[in-house]
């Protein structure tokens, strides 16, 4: 890997997560799944999720490629995406 891929794969999830993190996510019906907690990377996989905390204070992990819609303050996630587990 070269260095400035090395300084990308670090610096862009420093930024997703100053823009994610503390906003609420709800589905595309405007079901309420919880508020961003954290930004997490696999490089291994070249992924990156975001971890929401939901009412129950339980953890899960949704790609970032699963949202549609971002504003201030609501994160809305496409179509059929839920977190029933």
């Amino acid at each position: 890997m070269r260095i400035q891929e090395i300084i990308d794969a670090f610096t862009l999830p420093a930024g997703l997560e100053a823009l994610l993190l503390g906003k609420e996510v709800i589905t595309s019906d405007g079901g309420l799944l919880g508020i961003v907690k954290k930004v997490e990377i696999d490089l291994s996989q070249n992924k990156l999720e975001m971890v929401i905390i939901d009412n129950y204070h339980r953890p899960k992990a949704v790609s970032i490629d699963d949202i549609q819609f971002l504003n201030h303050k609501i994160i809305r996630l496409k179509n059929g995406i839920r977190l029933d587990s």
